[in-house]
């Protein structure tokens, strides 16, 4: 009886790159999602004090008590809010800009109105900081 013997496979340098190029991410998932995601799931069937060490299993106790939380409810509610204004402002933005884009008279007016407040701040600050180092004038100068 013979044997076959599979011949074995020269691995290439770039397999091995590719390897270990790509478990960079898979270790930053297992480090910052998988293992917080165990310890919450622990930590939501427990009673944890202070620290992980002295833990108490108190089962759907924890569920109990946030379901019965005024300010878990409100935060559902401002969850639900958010969730809900969030596309309605996104259509109302893509419809001011697709009236934007049309040949309307004034148009680069418009545009200049609705693009002011995305300048201004960043010259508000700009200014502010100028003020506060001013040489002369400046808070900082007058405090030191």
């Amino acid at each position: 009886m013979q044997t076959l013997s599979v011949p074995k496979k020269k691995v290439s340098k770039e397999a091995i790159y590719g390897t270990c190029f790509a478990g960079i991410p898979i270790m930053g998932f297992v480090i910052f999602g998988l293992i917080p995601m165990i310890v919450a799931v622990v930590m939501a069937f427990t009673d944890v004090q202070f620290v992980l060490e002295d833990l108490q299993w108190v089962g759907f106790e924890n569920f109990a008590y946030v379901l019965k939380n005024k300010t878990f409810w409100k935060s559902v509610g401002n969850t639900f809010y958010f969730a809900l204004s969030m596309p309605i402002s996104l259509v109302m933005a893509l419809i001011v800009s697709v009236l934007l884009n049309q040949d309307i008279k004034c148009k680069k007016l418009f545009r200049t109105i609705f693009f002011i407040p995305y300048v201004c701040s960043v010259v508000a600050v700009a200014l502010m900081w100028k003020w506060i180092f001013d040489a002369n004038y400046g808070v900082l100068n007058a405090i030191i």
